[in-house]
């Protein structure tokens, strides 16, 4: 039951209506009180429609804002299964490559897969000539980055180890027209906010990953905590000798007050870890041009 307190006019006006009433014959009264009941029936009529109204506007604007989420994040991208394959690949035989920049700073493109023309990606990632490899410790370009976070101090066990990175740098050629870009991970979420700076605000549970090649076995390890919101960046990476599969993996949410955006809407802890083989829930992402 609710009790609704009415205003001093309100009670000044019922008193009213009620005196009114008492002097009036039976039969106007019945009328009155009929006629009085279908106002009461329709206004409440009015206020479920409108009720009802609301709602439905509520689930539209919803249902529009998650269109527009998925848009953003699926724009001119496609994903495939968790055996590598895109079941609506149009674009023929394609080859994947990636480049890195030598010692002697001359640029060498490598072919690292293939997909076919039934859209099957496969992964033939090659023997590198070390010799070649920039060391750990040289100026690493964002294109280049072992981790992308620039703010991060690490702790390198071999800083002599040569490297180099496919982070931001996994092309798709049919022929010698590059037609588009590749990523790995698990969720198309984590994919699109790690991999692009618009969208270092949005959570998103899940991980992207991308290839580096070490000339030694090595680790690069360090703790970054995040303001006073909570949160933390660990970076525990353990590196075999050829290629590493760097996962970058975020979890959780936390509020940031100097953004002035309300709400949870920043990722809390984010790991990075080294792998040698594709983990099982892995998909590839493919952005058009």
């Amino acid at each position: 039951m609710v009790c609704m307190g009415q205003t001093p006019e309100e009670v000044a006006g019922q008193k009213m209506l009620d005196s009114i009433m008492q002097n009036m014959p039976e039969d106007q009264r019945a009328m009155m009180q009929q006629m009085m009941q279908m106002g009461k029936d329709a206004d409440a009529k009015r206020k479920a429609q409108k009720k009802e109204a609301q709602k439905a506007q509520a689930a539209k604007s919803r249902a529009d804002q998650e269109k527009s989420v998925n848009e953003f994040y699926w724009r001119n991208r496609i994903a495939s299964n968790k055996a590598g394959k895109f079941e609506n690949w149009q674009h023929g035989p394609a080859e994947i490559r990636t480049s890195y920049w030598k010692r002697d700073r001359t640029k060498i493109e490598l072919a690292i897969g293939s997909i076919s023309a039934s859209g099957q990606v496969t992964l033939s990632l090659p023997e590198i000539d070390r010799l070649t490899l920039k060391r750990i410790s040289d100026n690493q370009p964002e294109s280049e980055r072992i981790v992308g976070n620039t703010q991060f101090e690490l702790s390198y066990s071999k800083t002599n180890a040569g490297y180099f990175s496919t982070r931001h740098n996994v092309n798709v050629y049919v022929k010698d027209k590059r037609i588009g870009f590749m990523d790995i991970g698990n969720d198309i979420k984590p994919v699109v906010n790690l991999n692009a700076p618009c969208c270092f605000d949005k959570a998103g549970d899940g991980y992207t990953g991308y290839w580096i090649y070490t000339s030694s076995a090595n680790s690069i390890e360090g703790t970054k905590y995040i303001d006073d919101a909570g949160g933390k960046v660990v970076c525990d990476l353990n590196f075999q000798p050829g290629w590493n599969l760097i996962m970058e993996r975020v979890e959780g949410t936390r509020e940031k007050p100097s953004s002035g955006i309300p709400g949870k809407g920043f990722w809390k802890d984010q790991f990075y870890t080294a792998t040698t083989g594709m983990p099982s829930d892995a998909k590839f992402y493919f952005t058009l041009n």
